[in-house]
């Protein structure tokens, strides 16, 4: 292949998914290269039918502050004009992420009209950092420039953060929303009457607690820590987000303080859960104390009590160091033991940096439970855990086939 047919090749491949400005800006200049490509793709038309993914991190619109490295960051929105010219052209563009939004919209509100006219877009990540007192940005609303402005009847991905409308008004706007994020720091408006939301989300990701959230999730998964302090408002919200929501599926992380009575508050408050991914941590310093002792120590003391939720999978691990397969074939057959409910176990440990919930785990089937203190499991091969894994993260509002 000629390099100009590897050009011919690559490149479109390279504009289905484009991230830019995701680098420092005291490193790179983020918004000439964002201009540098807007203009690019409007001098080659032809090349917009490839672009389905933008995803604009936050050096897309900040420059660095003019008193120098220690100021921080200065918003630079030179590209916005650009932006939306190339909006209003990108008509396949499926995926669509932008750091600071609302700051964007306010400055230039043809930026939002482009977004409003993409006819195909289903992924929306909307989110606003609120910027250090010191800088020029204002604290708004986030979704203030969206509300009441247009429905996004296409889009049924939101990630969002920041300061956010009521949920009642985030389901007006977006009615066929399937699945929704709050991330990083966020507060959300109160409702003043009844509420009408969504019927049910495939998949709710949350930071925080959302005790007064209306409406069902297949899968739910908690993206901050319960159980380190008793009675702590964190786990006390937490209770009637799980009510609520009634996931089958639930992802969450408890410290390994937690007591007996939370988890089983947890697990009366989840009865429709089939599958649930469970990261023990130490609750306070850095998610990395724990040993393989203290893991052991934990599930003598919670099994039972996981077990009154009936789950027919469950992956748990924890952080820290320590462990080996011996111990974790063990920790295995004991979870499978107290949970008789269980088809499918994994065991091992949580790799934080990886994601929230990312395991290094053995996974086993429960082949027989002809004796109850001591089933028969079978290890599945490394190579099929992946896909495992999966089938349970989809798991329906059903009872998993055997």
């Amino acid at each position: 292949m000629t390099c100009k047919g590897a050009y011919a090749f690559a490149y479109p491949r390279f504009l289905s998914d484009v991230t830019l400005g995701d680098h420092d800006p005291s490193e790179d200049d983020g918004p000439r290269r964002l201009k540098q490509f807007c203009e690019h793709m409007l001098r080659n038309p032809e090349l917009f039918k490839h672009l389905r993914a933008l995803r604009l991190r936050g050096g897309s619109f900040a420059c660095e502050s003019n008193a120098g490295p220690r100021g921080g960051w200065d918003a630079n929105y030179s590209a916005a004009d650009s932006l939306t010219d190339l909006l209003f052209k990108a008509v396949n563009l499926r995926v669509l992420q932008i750091r600071d939004a609302e700051p964007v919209f306010q400055s230039h509100p043809l930026v939002y009209e482009a977004i409003a006219s993409l006819p195909y877009l289903k992924e929306l990540s909307l989110y606003y950092i609120v910027a250090p007192a010191s800088q020029a940005l204002g604290v708004r609303c986030m979704l203030e420039s969206v509300v009441d402005r247009h429905i996004w009847l296409n889009v049924h991905t939101l990630d969002i953060g920041g300061r956010i409308a009521k949920i009642s008004e985030l389901a007006h706007v977006f009615p066929n929303l399937r699945r929704l994020t709050f991330f990083l720091e966020f507060s959300i408006k109160p409702e003043t009457g009844p509420v009408v939301c969504w019927p049910e989300l495939d998949y709710l990701e949350t930071s925080a607690p959302l005790p007064s959230f209306p409406s069902p999730a297949r899968r739910l998964q908690l993206q901050y820590s319960i159980g380190s302090k008793t009675g702590s408002r964190n786990d006390l919200k937490t209770l009637p987000l799980l009510e609520k929501t009634n996931p089958v599926v639930l992802s969450c992380t408890i410290s390994q303080a937690v007591t007996p009575e939370m988890v089983e508050r947890m697990s009366v408050a989840v009865p429709s859960v089939r599958y649930s991914e469970v990261v023990i941590n130490d609750g306070s310093s850095g998610h990395t104390s724990l040993s393989y002792s203290d893991f052991d120590k934990w599930l003598d003391r919670h099994l039972g009590i996981i077990g009154k939720a009936k789950p027919e999978g469950l992956c748990i691990g924890y952080s820290g160091s320590g462990g080996h397969e011996e111990q974790f074939t063990a920790a295995a057959s004991k979870t499978a033991s107290r949970v008789p409910t269980l088809k499918y176990v994994a065991v091992g440990l949580h790799h934080e940096r990886e994601g929230m919930y990312s395991f290094n785990s053995l996974w086993f089937t429960i082949e027989s439970r002809e004796d109850p203190e001591a089933p028969v499991l079978k290890r599945v091969p490394a190579a099929d855990c992946e896909s495992l894994r999966e089938r349970l993260l989809n798991l329906p509002r059903a009872t998993l086939s055997a």
